[in-house]
């Protein structure tokens, strides 16, 4: 008698015991949780901030084109006026091969930014893209498993209960000769 008494206060240690670390390891889930709530909230700011940069560059870029298109259509005419000028005094003037240069020049600038805009487009969508992957490997790591005991019932009643309620179950089942003390 005395001996299934201290297996049953051993027990019940043993089950208090379970419900802390039970509890303990619940608040430390629920801290996790908020703490990838968080960070997925960030990284969400800054995929948004970075689509807005890389509208913003499309749009420079096709202003800067339309520039070079200016500069080109500017370019031809000053070549025809030249070719005119040319066949007419058999000369160029030095000021219209300074605006050529001039011209080319400009062209040779606004080339150039355009490159450097598409390399910082194309940065922009690798990092939206890690930052997309690091959303979906939070979210993965944020959804819970689904785990059941084989054999106990999922009602409420054993969920309000606890781990007691599922113990004294098991218990009760395979060890029926067990006499319960008052």
């Amino acid at each position: 008698m005395m001996m299934v008494e201290d297996i049953k206060k051993d027990f019940n240690n043993l089950l208090k015991e379970i419900q802390e670390n039970t509890a303990k390891e619940l608040q430390v889930l629920t801290e996790k949780h908020e703490n990838t709530t968080k960070q997925v909230e960030v990284l969400k700011e800054k995929q948004e901030s970075t689509s807005k940069q890389v509208m913003e560059m499309n749009k420079a870029i096709l202003d800067l084109k339309r520039e070079v298109d200016t500069i080109k259509k500017t370019q031809s005419e000053a070549t025809l006026e030249i070719e005119t000028l040319g066949k007419k005094s058999g000369s160029i003037d030095a000021s219209i091969s300074n605006r050529i240069q001039e011209m080319e020049e400009r062209m040779s600038g606004a080339e150039d930014s355009i490159e450097n805009i598409s390399t910082t487009i194309k940065e922009n969508a690798k990092g939206k893209n890690m930052l997309t992957q690091s959303i979906q490997e939070i979210q993965d790591t944020m959804r819970r498993p689904n785990l059941q005991i084989i054999g106990v019932d999922e009602n409420e009643d054993f969920q309000f209960k606890g781990a007691a309620n599922i113990f004294n179950k098991i218990i009760e089942e395979n060890f029926p000769n067990i006499k319960r003390c008052p």
